[in-house]
């Protein structure tokens, strides 16, 4: 039986550490998995986009943002598909999807893992102490 899995990738250590617990689940617990590897995009603030958009330097500095922004995303998105394909993935089951920053990055998981008819949505935990995570937040705890 198939079984859909979401998950959150950012590039870092975390997350390549949930790509490669996907990658042993699939070889040895669920050969069926179909996996979407999903990034949201930093967002660029809307004041400070319509500040840019005013004169034609400032809106090229803002494409040029929006181009670093979709290279990350590429860069991101597809590193974590080969490090599944190392890990033995069939290529046909990986989907990639992102979108920019909406209604914070938890809400944006959540949000595309209950629309998306996932089994499970996979995250990589920063592995931040109880104090750490009530300074400075915790996606995972979040979602």
């Amino acid at each position: 039986m198939d079984k859909r899995i979401l998950l959150a990738v950012d590039g870092s250590r975390a997350s390549q550490m949930a790509l490669d617990y996907v990658a042993v689940m699939e070889a040895a617990v669920i050969p069926d998995l179909w996996v979407t590897l999903f990034h949201v995009e930093e967002a660029i603030p809307q004041g400070l986009r319509g500040e840019m958009e005013k004169t034609p330097e400032a809106f090229r500095r803002l494409k040029a943002m929006e181009q670093r922004i979709a290279q990350r995303t590429a860069k991101v998105l597809e590193g974590a598909r080969q490090r599944l394909l190392d890990g033995g993935l069939d290529p046909a089951k990986i989907e990639l999807a992102h979108q920019g920053r909406a209604m914070g990055l938890a809400k944006d998981i959540v949000f595309r893992g209950e629309h998306g008819n996932y089994d499970a949505v996979v995250l990589g935990r920063r592995g931040l102490s109880r104090v750490e995570e009530m300074f400075l937040g915790s996606v995972t705890n979040k979602v």
